[in-house]
């Protein structure tokens, strides 16, 4: 049986993390307005963001497709991927030495069947000084990271809560069960 499927992302950390479990898989990132419904909570709206990626992209493939977004949550409001200096700088130093929330919003669809849910991770960041702030910000990486940050570069977390992979971007164990429900993991 082909276990192949599609993934609705340009993420090449989800792609690193789906080729690390030796999954075979294309990618045809989605095209869509992520604008949501200010009424959604935070997990309802990556819900529905990875929903409308997944859709967009199932009208392409007769494949499955496999679709994501992942958001920072602070103090109720969701921290996405900065659109500047400042708004990096900003985001970093309020999550300095405290604790959020990375949720993300993952979807399978493999023909009339769907699958739409969210995984949640508890993060808790060390004490950020500004020199390294200012110099994560100049390396140019803050910019395509909800948060504005990376776990996997180190120096940002102190300890965390639920699932490492989702911090990243996919939560992996909860992939390995969706994929394993359709037969699609190998």
């Amino acid at each position: 049986m082909d276990k192949s499927f599609v993934l609705a992302s340009a993420s090449p950390r989800r792609k690193e993390l789906l080729e690390k479990a030796g999954q075979t898989f294309t990618i045809l990132p989605a095209e869509i307005d992520e604008t949501v419904d200010d009424n959604l909570s935070a997990k309802q709206a990556v819900k529905q963001i990875a929903l409308k990626k997944g859709l967009a992209v199932s009208k392409l493939t007769n494949k499955p497709v496999l679709s994501a977004d992942t958001v920072v949550v602070f103090n109720g409001a969701i921290l996405g991927k900065p659109t500047s200096k400042t708004d990096a700088e900003n985001m970093l130093k309020s999550l300095s030495g405290k604790t959020h929330s990375v949720l993300t919003g993952v979807a399978l669809i493999f023909g009339d069947k769907i699958v739409n849910e969210c995984v949640e991770t508890l993060v808790t960041m060390n004490d950020l000084s500004d020199e390294f702030i200012n110099e994560w910000i100049s390396s140019g990486k803050a910019y395509d990271k909800a948060g504005a940050y990376a776990v996997q570069d180190g120096g940002f977390v102190s300890k965390y809560d639920g699932s490492y992979t989702n911090i990243v971007g996919l939560p992996m164990e909860k992939i390995e069960e969706i994929l394993k429900e359709f037969s699609l993991w190998q």
